[in-house]
């Protein structure tokens, strides 16, 4: 578990994220993560101990979405609470979320390269109009589902940190998020389809 006790420490952390954090009541600031990292694939859940508005700009050349294990009551993103089932997603640009104390997400920063290698150009093209939309939908059932997986995820790679040290685990790890996320039919192992064009491929990556 990594600790932060001011929101100058948290924006430091959260980087490449390019983040400005205002807590927006009195108390002690605190934010909580934990996290995994592979080449294409970055995982890690956060929790505040205050309720904060948080403003900026995601990574670059990344698609994210972020898994809402439990949803606060004032909890917002882009302004607007979370009013459908599904998860809130982005590419890169602006983000601006107001996240409840307590409450518990999961963010999901997936490289393009992954994307254009296991996707087909129809499976990107809605990942993109989502994007815009800034939800990708889903039931509720799949949003807690894949949020205690990837809470687990992160739980045996911080206790087995070798595993990421082996390339057959973390394929087998990537090949299992995204076809927690996308249709199987899509995303099967040895079934992955032509990369799309360089439309798609500028899209993802501006």
């Amino acid at each position: 578990m990594i600790t932060a006790c001011d929101p100058a420490l948290y924006e430091q952390m959260v980087q490449p994220w390019e983040l400005l954090n205002t807590h927006l009541e009195r108390g002690c600031f605190g934010y909580h993560m934990r996290y995994l990292k592979t080449a294409a694939v970055t995982i890690y859940s956060e929790r505040f101990d205050l309720c904060c508005r948080v403003r900026g700009l995601s990574p670059a050349d990344t698609f994210a979405f972020f898994v809402p294990v439990s949803l606060g009551s004032r909890s917002s993103y882009w302004n607007s609470p979370l009013q459908k089932s599904g998860f809130p997603a982005m590419l890169p640009g602006a983000l601006d979320a107001v996240i409840d104390p307590g409450q518990i997400q999961v963010l999901i920063l997936l490289t393009p390269s992954l994307l254009h290698d296991h996707l087909s150009a129809e499976v990107i093209t809605q990942l993109l109009l989502a994007a815009e939309n800034h939800l990708l939908p889903a039931n509720q059932d799949d949003v807690i589902r894949l949020g205690r997986w990837l809470l687990e995820l992160i739980e045996e790679a911080n206790r087995r940190p070798q595993m990421l040290q082996n390339s057959a685990a973390v394929r087998s790890m990537e090949q299992d998020l995204l076809q927690y996320n996308f249709p199987k039919k899509e995303v099967a192992p040895g079934n992955f389809k032509t990369p799309p064009g360089s439309r798609i491929r500028a899209r993802i990556s501006a």
